[in-house]
């Protein structure tokens, strides 16, 4: 579970990093330049509280909000996979840009997996 943790972090952080390039890349003082992101999640097994992963969004970046969807003992990505294709299949959300993150690895601490997560 600790891995997971340290590899969702550095996930959060790209986030993060991506929303505050579009805040520094509007420049005009009268716009809002606060970009925001929602993430939806799903935590498979583990003992993760829902509180830990919100306050590690806030701190990441004031706009990213975090959302549990659901908690599970046992089950496959399928369901996260499930919850992705129903949010896209949603004509209210076209306009929305979506990406999936998956700890995907965390149990096997290897240089391959590291770099395949970050690709």
């Amino acid at each position: 579970l600790e891995n997971a943790v340290v590899v969702l972090k550095d996930q959060l952080d790209q986030v993060g990093e991506t929303l505050r390039t579009l805040d520094e890349s509007i420049r005009l003082p009268s716009v809002n330049r606060t970009h925001t992101a929602s993430l939806y999640y799903n935590i498979i097994g583990g003992s993760l509280p829902e509180q830990t992963v919100a306050l590690m969004c806030s701190k990441i970046h004031p706009a990213l909000s975090c959302q549990l969807l659901d908690r599970y003992e046992t089950t496959s990505e399928s369901v996260t996979l499930m919850d992705l294709h129903s949010f896209c299949a949603d004509e209210a959300n076209n306009n929305r840009r979506v990406t999936y993150l998956n700890s995907k690895g965390s149990y096997h601490q290897t240089e391959t997996n590291n770099n395949w997560r970050r690709s």
